[in-house]
């Protein structure tokens, strides 16, 4: 085979040429640590990285995701726990109140629990940046609101039923599955549909738990302070005279009191009668304790006094208390009985939902640490696919230097003399 001239550097170009571009792509993988800058630098390494990308970026939002729902559930749990706080609060006044002589006036115990609901309320407003935490999927819409309904103090929910939810894998997201918060219903439901007669064929939905907080503020609010004891005529109430107990009957009873026998301002024996009736009752004398017993579980202490003398006469006005169970239900003894039930009722569900809350919650924080091992997975796959072995490729690039400027020095040898050399 006959080898001109034109062949041997022709071959020579075309080697050249090749060292050139072997040298670039050694120079490219050197400055930026790849080995992959185009799908033909190796085809199967590239559909690998592409895999292996796809999978990182997958990860990385579902780790924004988790982190996203952990974000909304701490804040859940802690307006959760507040809430159960003031729910605590709002049984030891309820259960303050029932006591025969509570250590304040049930009016007052009734306007702690009115400051407490407006707490409540406050807390089932609580937000995460712009959006509410408790109004399911309308968390752009304010879902507690205290308002006046069919001249009732009532608090109104104005969000809806459905769940907030947050994917923990690909696919189509379970609301149920992936729920990350609670709506109002499941806070402080059920719910019941109200029609407002002010605007008709519109309904509201209330909240049974503030319902039941309502109407035990009302009732507290409606009692007069405390019974009372007060002279009539002559005789001398002093601080130690008190009354105690509530009417058994559940309705204010209002007694006349006189004095039938006195030793050295001491009362040993007095009659009595329920205002409006004209027989009195005698005989009665002092217990153990001092005091003197009216009928329907009503008791008085009447102070020593150097003034007290036969036939004084004092008033006695006995108010029912939640001691007293009430026939109807309608009165104070419904605080101590089935609004006590409730508020505890209430509390129990928003215990189980704050145990729900945190069980979802553990949930994601073991997840957390499962995205963050798959990610750490998946950079470790793309650095072993993508990354350059330097100690290889230093070598190579020495190597393919060397070669480069061999070739260089041999072609000058290979190319023959042309005009322009005899020229110079």
């Amino acid at each position: 085979m006959r080898i001109s001239n034109n062949m041997s550097v022709s071959n020579h170009l075309r080697n050249l040429n090749k060292t050139t571009v072997r040298q670039y792509q050694l120079q490219q993988q050197l400055a930026d640590g790849k080995t992959l800058h185009r799908p033909s630098d190796n085809p199967i390494k590239t559909v690998r990285s592409l895999t292996f990308h796809t999978g990182l970026n997958t990860n990385t939002k579902l780790t924004e995701s988790n982190r996203d729902a952990l974000s909304w559930m701490n804040n859940s749990d802690t307006a959760m726990n507040d809430m159960s706080t003031i729910m605590i609060r709002v049984k030891e006044l309820v259960v303050q109140a029932g006591n025969p002589n509570p250590d304040m006036a049930l009016n007052a115990i009734g306007n702690q629990i009115d400051t407490l609901i407006n707490e409540l309320v406050t807390l089932g407003n609580s937000k995460v940046g712009d959006r509410y935490l408790f109004a399911g999927q309308s968390d752009h819409v304010q879902p507690f609101r205290r308002e006046i309904v069919n001249g009732q103090d009532t608090v109104v929910y104005c969000g809806d039923l459905n769940k907030i939810a947050m994917r923990l894998q690909t696919g189509t997201i379970d609301p149920y599955q992936d729920s990350v918060g609670l709506n109002g219903a499941e806070l402080f439901g059920p719910l019941t549909m109200v029609e407002d007669t002010a605007n008709p064929g519109t309904y509201k939905a209330t909240c049974d738990v503030f319902t039941n907080l309502i109407r035990i503020k009302d009732v507290l609010q409606d009692m007069p302070s405390k019974s009372s004891i007060a002279v009539s005529s002559n005789a001398a109430v002093n601080a130690e005279s008190t009354v105690s107990g509530y009417p058994s009957t559940g309705v204010t009873t209002e007694y006349e009191i006189r004095i039938d026998a006195v030793t050295a301002g001491n009362v040993t024996g007095v009659s009595y009668r329920k205002k409006g009736d004209a027989d009195w009752i005698s005989g009665i004398t002092p217990d153990a304790d001092g005091k003197f017993a009216l009928p329907d579980g009503v008791s008085v202490q009447i102070g020593d006094d150097a003034a007290n003398a036969v036939n004084d006469i004092i008033s006695v006005t006995a108010y029912p208390g939640s001691g007293t169970k009430m026939v109807d239900g309608n009165g104070v003894g419904f605080v101590n009985y089935e609004g006590l039930a409730n508020v505890d009722t209430a509390h129990d569900a928003l215990l189980k939902s704050v145990t729900r809350l945190g069980a979802r919650m553990s949930f994601y924080e073991m997840m957390e640490n499962v995205f963050a091992d798959n990610d750490l997975q998946l950079s470790d796959d793309i650095a072993k696919n993508e990354d350059v072995d330097w100690a290889r490729a230093l070598i190579d690039f020495q190597t393919n230097e060397n070669l480069y400027r061999t070739s260089l020095a041999i072609g000058a040898r290979i190319i023959p003399p042309s005009l322009v050399d005899f020229l110079s």
